[in-house]
């Protein structure tokens, strides 16, 4: 939030964004909870990320942590889990759900997951705190039954001659499975300038830290994170880097989040896209749309449980007519009369069900099923049409 009104994200960018940062004392707990709180409509914030297909996480700053008692340790889970699976109450009224129950509740919102911040971790006898921390952070997650990934951020320095040892402290936290997964979704760390260096000593860190079956699993949890404050002098570095981590890691993280006010927003969107997005095979309506119609799925995605009520609505109303019409003569009349208004109604439809497929996430992922059940239909309809004509008598 600033004084001119709350900052422009672009959510396309992001897969997950942190709440940053609530502060766990020297005490294990946390004093001030900023906007992460009902009176700041933390329920919006939630919601808006959702609509981008975007989790939210909790960060929590852990302070002093290196002096953490077993006492502190506990206070602190406790009060972390506490904090990250409160629910939030949005002040804004889904009318869309009073008319329509069954759409879905978006006036209550929780986080999707909780990210810890150990800054200055420089010697491997701390990180068994951490191990103890996180810890016990999932089990008071399991005993709640809370679906919210766990995530870490170290504040490391590649240079440090011990850092080996301070990956391999995190070994139990990093490997071991609890009912199947891992304790620790990702784990991010700051890369230093320059980071045409720091990043390869990260990936060769790692790989002397553990063994080559590990090594797998946790370059797989690694997001380095970097600035965002590019020019034309480090624009390509950004590419650079992003194509090792793309090849080496599990993504990249932005410190600061950049904003759409930002000049360097849009070579780093450009980037992205280029380098991350999903590639459809042999989507070619897809392409036609971005190239002549590119703020169609901009304004579908987040609005497609309205195309989903719309479509739902559109097609019940036509089949419910279609079924009446059998037995009801006068609906065939009303046709008739009034031809060019079904056929309208028609292609509202079938424009709304190809907007949805290609852009709606969930529809777009079953395609092909979707596009299979259709031919399907109509030609069995056509079949249908056909048998039923050529059973038919001569008229006398």
């Amino acid at each position: 939030m600033t004084k001119d009104g709350p900052q422009q994200v672009d959510f396309s960018l992001l897969d997950r964004i942190g709440f940053y940062a609530l502060s766990l004392n020297q005490k294990g707990e946390i004093q001030n909870h900023l906007q992460w709180q009902n009176r700041w409509n933390a329920a919006d914030f939630i919601n808006e990320a959702h609509k981008f297909r975007v989790a939210v996480d909790l960060t929590l700053y852990a302070t002093d942590w290196q002096k953490w008692s077993d006492k502190v340790i506990n206070d602190a889970a406790s009060n972390t889990v506490k904090t990250v699976t409160q629910t939030f109450k949005t002040s804004n009224t889904n009318i869309l759900r009073t008319i329509l129950p069954f759409v879905k509740d978006t006036s209550f919102a929780t986080a999707d997951g909780v990210t810890l911040f150990f800054d200055n971790y420089t010697t491997p006898d701390t990180g068994k705190i951490i191990v103890t921390f996180v810890t016990k952070v999932a089990e008071l997650l399991d005993d709640a039954e809370a679906d919210v990934s766990l995530n870490i951020i170290l504040g490391m320095d590649m240079n440090n001659a011990k850092k080996e040892l301070l990956f391999e402290e995190l070994g139990d936290i990093l490997l071991n499975n609890k009912k199947g997964k891992h304790l620790v979704d990702y784990m991010f760390t700051f890369l230093q300038e320059p980071t045409v260096n720091s990043k390869i000593i990260l990936r060769r860190t790692i790989e002397d830290a553990f063994s080559e079956q590990d090594q797998i699993t946790v370059l797989r949890k690694m997001a380095p994170i970097i600035s965002p404050n590019i020019n034309e002098v480090n624009a390509k570095q950004l590419e650079s880097n992003l194509i090792y981590f793309q090849d080496n890691f599990a993504g990249v993280g932005f410190w600061p989040l950049p904003l759409n006010s930002d000049e360097q927003i849009e070579t780093i969107k450009e980037t992205l896209i280029n380098l991350y997005q999903v590639e459809v095979d042999s989507n070619h309506i897809g392409e036609l749309i971005d190239d002549y119609a590119p703020g169609l799925c901009a304004f579908v995605c987040p609005n497609r449980w309205l195309f989903r009520i719309g479509f739902d609505l559109l097609i019940g109303l036509l089949a419910l007519y279609g079924f009446l019409a059998i037995w009801i003569y006068r609906l065939r009349v009303l046709y008739k009369q009034y031809a060019l208004y079904f056929i309208a109604i028609c292609l509202v439809t079938v424009l709304v069900f190809l907007a949805s497929l290609i852009c709606d996430p969930y529809w777009n992922e079953r395609a092909d099923s979707v596009a299979i059940s259709v031919f399907l239909a109509v030609f069995a309809a056509s079949t249908f049409r056909y048998v039923r004509k050529a059973m038919q008598p001569p008229l006398p």
